[in-house]
């Protein structure tokens, strides 16, 4: 496996873009775990859309959505779990996760999870366009909170952890140049700002 990843790193088209083929390796390791910090009470548990508990939330730092910050606001929007009873406009449960970071642009990790109608069933959006509006997330690149497992407890300090199985196959593809969830930006900028060929 070892010398397969060395081929593959040091032997694909010459090797210029190498160093964009082990920056998005890097990215897709840190997609796999969560492990972040936040101020807020109660408790969730979530299995893709699957979704219960009584939970007010807002994350501020850690590792989320192939992001690490140390740096407190760095995530935008929140958890707001309420079970069984629909709470105003947010129904029975909502999970705005927006990282704020030119770490996460182009990889499409943000996402806004709402239960409107029916409780522990999260449908997944995505923003568009400039004045808030939302569509279904149904792109290769938008699946990856449907493989989702993580969890969320405290009062005053949250802690929030988890694992995504669809981010592990994911990872594991890019070494033999497979994009599930197409979000390996490094080497389409490469393939962007390459001057073309003269023939």
């Amino acid at each position: 496996m070892v010398l397969l990843c060395l081929v593959l790193i040091f032997g694909c088209g010459g090797c210029a873009n190498s160093s964009a083929f082990i920056r998005d390796r890097k990215n897709d390791a840190f997609d796999v775990f969560t492990v972040s910090v936040g101020k807020g009470f109660g408790a969730k548990g979530r299995v893709g859309p699957l979704h219960v508990g009584l939970l007010v939330n807002h994350d501020y730092a850690g590792l989320r959505g192939g992001q690490y910050s140390r740096h407190w606001g760095d995530y935008v929007g929140g958890d707001i779990d309420t079970l069984i009873i629909p709470f105003w406009a947010y129904g029975f449960g909502m999970d705005d996760f927006g990282p704020d970071s030119v770490i996460s642009a182009g990889r499409n990790k943000e996402y806004l999870a709402w239960s409107h109608y029916v409780p522990f069933i999260y449908m997944f959006e995505k923003p568009r366009g400039t004045h808030g509006e939302t569509v279904l997330a149904l792109s290769r690149s938008e699946l990856h909170p449907f493989t989702q497992i993580e969890g969320v407890v405290g009062v005053g300090i949250t802690i929030r952890a988890g694992v995504n199985i669809g981010e592990i196959i994911d990872a594991i593809l890019g070494w033999v140049g497979v994009d599930l969830y197409d979000d390996d930006i490094e080497e389409k900028k490469l393939l962007v700002t390459s001057p073309q060929k003269t023939k």
